[in-house]
């Protein structure tokens, strides 16, 4: 087999492309797992942001309550279904479907504010009681599948 010198200048540009540090990759499993952190802390804060204000500021709590109760109600449940379900639909689905559901709770708020019917906030309540309980799920999965064995404890935080 005759060689033209193509192979070795192969090799070159193929090391250069993995010369990239392991940590900085975004499918490094540190990324992810701060990926994560942050959308664990935008999409809940969000919501936590809404209920401290007395459900984004009504001057008539009654829709959040309702709306609250209806979420607590489907949560409870899809808390205990939601390894199950991420399961099924991975870790890309799962993650899509429960933040997608503090989204549509922020508008049914925005909604009550304009034409005060509750059906939609209420209905938003349960979807995001659902979504809670997907995104719960795979962020727990994620946490602890992601990281190899011997970098686990990096993605916790640990007074030991």
């Amino acid at each position: 087999m005759v060689s033209n010198g193509d192979e070795e200048s192969g090799n070159q540009v193929q090391q250069s492309k993995n010369s990239c540090s392991p940590f900085l990759r975004y499918n490094s499993p540190l990324v992810q797992v701060i990926l994560i952190g942050v959308v664990c802390f935008c999409c809940p804060g969000m919501f936590n942001a809404l209920s401290g204000m007395g459900g984004g500021g009504q001057l008539n709590h009654t829709a959040s309550n309702n709306s609250l109760t209806a979420l607590y109600t489907t949560f409870s449940i899809f808390g205990i279904l939601g390894g199950a379900i991420y399961n099924i639909l991975g870790p890309h689905l799962t993650l899509l479907a429960g933040c997608s559901t503090y989204v549509l709770y922020t508008s049914s708020l925005l909604y009550y504010n304009h034409h005060h019917h509750q059906a939609f906030a209420i209905l938003s309540g349960a979807l995001l009681g659902v979504g809670a309980g997907l995104l719960w799920a795979a962020q727990g999965a994620i946490i602890t599948s992601y990281p190899p064995t011997n970098r686990k404890g990096i993605s916790f935080v640990d007074d030991v």
